[in-house]
């Protein structure tokens, strides 16, 4: 900050009126002055500080120079103090020979001659304070600069010591963030397989009990085919997690694609809904590939029932193979490439990009492990092969699988068991003592042929809903529907308990039981005053929670007959 002392100007003038005259113009135009005794006395108010100095040419001419010139040799290299000598002859060496010794004497020195008017005088000394600041302003410039020197190598320290920490913090945050993505994705892992596996369990607790009632042969190899299906989709779940976790050894041998892709007719039959239509088409030539015959059946299985889920209204599933120049590497360009075409809802860029991510889908909770297509990628890369997907929404999706040919002779044909799907439709033949009507909503069709056949065992008749749509055709259809008994988890964009709530509204006086194997969503529904049963459940437990909502509640029957075990969440009606 600049002071007053420090753009004071010093006056020398020991003859005449001139310290007088100058003193007053420049206090008159706001300058302030003090008149210094001869050049010790500018000297000694220099070192306190001062904008220029005044002085007279005869206060120079027999004093002693050598003080004032060694105070103007020590100046800091900012500093050029700046002198208005008045002259009676200017400053022009030709008229003024001793101007040459006062301007080595003085260095910055601006000459004004006598008699002066206060104008001149006035403009000599601003123009000599206006750069006496500048100087100070270089001053402050060269101090920052040697503060900031004098400090750089402790704040280079600083620097590097705080990259270090953020550098530390980063990699502790990437830890737990990687620490997050895992524990999310056990997560997302175990919602999805527990509700896989409770299916599976229900059917063949099911299965299970029906073996122990009377029937005949026919109902008996149904419900052992259901109970077998429940198996073989275990089975299948298990072996995505151990392809995925790559505990899974391939096996591979030289397959005759066209032979293994007929062969899989049955399996995508029982894999698919009945409105969903495969259509195959081959060369004639196709050539041999080496790969696991199992896995290519589970990664088909996988893709085919992603295209199922991406129709919800049925659709036509194309699966291609033909043979082509592939770029899975220069010294093999021959391929077998496969194709899968669906007409369903696609993908969008971003669900693109994450396809074949582990755990990722966008399927409703519980409804997939987000393991499908991982096993898949993981399959075909162990393979040698190569898979690719391209998709637009509403434009429907094609998957495509590149396999290196093979030079080696066909494995023997492996032939493989034939099943028959357990049938989900069809009316209680004993309706007539039937103890009350029942809508099922259930997707899952081996579970929900089960459920039925037990349910219409125990005296009920069952009408069958894969999904809330339907189940509002059958109830806006008036069927005489007593009580409704759903599935939580469900495709089409409406859940069990979503379902629930719409029928409360609708049909305020019709009984809505619930159930799920997973049991956030139990906990969910439980909250909103819904009644849930969780998977697996008893046909007794399933009985006496239905029978408090049918006509003539507490009548005896063969489920009812004996105390039931608890095996759900449940919460009284709202």
């Amino acid at each position: 900050m600049i002071s007053q002392l420090s753009e004071r100007g010093l006056i020398v003038a020991p003859l005449g009126r001139d310290s007088e005259v100058a003193s007053r113009v420049l206090a008159d135009n706001g300058v302030r002055s003090i008149v210094c005794a001869g050049l010790t006395g500018l000297v000694a108010e220099l070192q306190t500080g001062a904008g220029f100095a005044l002085v007279t040419e005869e206060a120079l001419y027999t004093a002693d120079l050598h003080p004032l010139a060694r105070w103007i040799g020590d100046q800091p290299e900012w500093s050029d103090f700046p002198f208005v000598l008045l002259t009676h002859r200017g400053g022009g060496i030709e008229r003024n020979p001793a101007a040459l010794r006062f301007l080595e004497a003085l260095g910055n020195v601006s000459f004004l001659e006598r008699p002066f008017h206060p104008t001149s005088l006035v403009s000599l000394v601003r123009a000599a304070v206006r750069g006496r600041r500048r100087q100070y302003e270089a001053r402050s410039r060269l101090e920052a600069l040697a503060d900031l020197n004098a400090t750089l190598e402790a704040r280079v320290d600083a620097a590097i010591a705080a990259r270090l920490k953020d550098q530390e913090r980063l990699a502790k945050a990437e830890s737990a963030l990687r620490q997050a993505q895992k524990l999310e994705a056990v997560g997302q892992l175990t919602g999805g397989v527990s509700h896989d596996f409770n299916n599976l369990l229900m059917a063949i607790s099911s299965g299970m009990y029906l073996l122990d009632q009377p029937m005949d042969a026919e109902q008996r190899r149904k419900v052992v085919n259901g109970m077998r299906q429940a198996v073989d989709r275990g089975t299948t779940l298990t072996r995505q997690l151990l392809a995925f976790s790559r505990r899974r050894p391939l096996a591979p041998k030289t397959v005759d694609l066209r032979e293994r892709l007929l062969g899989m007719d049955e399996m995508l039959h029982r894999s698919l809904r009945g409105d969903i239509d495969v259509n195959m088409s081959f060369d004639d030539d196709l050539w041999a590939v080496d790969l696991d015959p199992n896995e290519l059946e589970l990664a088909i299985v996988n893709i085919c029932v992603n295209a199922r889920d991406a129709m919800p209204d049925g659709g036509t599933i194309e699966i291609a193979a033909r043979n082509g120049a592939g770029d899975l590497s220069a010294a093999r360009p021959d391929t077998v490439i496969i194709t899968i075409t669906d007409i369903g809802t696609g993908m969008s860029g971003e669900t693109l990009s994450r396809a074949f991510e582990p755990f990722f889908t966008t399927k409703e909770i519980g409804r997939g492990s987000g393991l499908g297509l991982a096993q898949v990628y993981g399959f075909v890369a162990q393979s040698n092969g190569h898979v690719s997907i391209a998709s637009e929404p509403g434009k429907g999706t094609t998957v495509t699988l590149s396999f290196p040919r093979s030079d080696n002779p066909l494995s023997p044909v492996e032939t493989s068991r034939s099943e028959s799907a357990v049938p989900a439709g069809g009316r209680d033949k004993s309706s007539s003592r039937s103890r009350g009507r029942l809508l099922l909503v259930e997707d899952d069709l081996t579970v929900a042929a089960l459920t039925k056949q037990m349910l219409e065992g125990a005296g009920l008749t069952v009408v069958h809903a894969k999904s809330a749509r339907d189940a509002f055709r059958e109830l806006e259809g008036n069927r005489g529907i007593d009580v409704v008994f759903s599935d939580v988890m469900m495709p089409g964009g409406m859940s069990g308990a979503e379902l629930a709530r719409e029928i409360r509204a609708r049909w305020p006086e019709l009984p809505v039981v619930l159930t799920t194997g997973y049991i956030e969503a139990a906990r969910s529904a439980v909250g909103e005053g819904l009644e849930v049963l969780v998977k697996p459940y008893s046909l007794e437990t399933l009985v006496t929670a239905l029978d408090a909502h049918l006509p003539g509640a507490g009548a005896a029957s063969p489920a009812a007959s004996q105390p039931a075990p608890s095996a759900g969440v449940r919460a009284p009606r709202a």
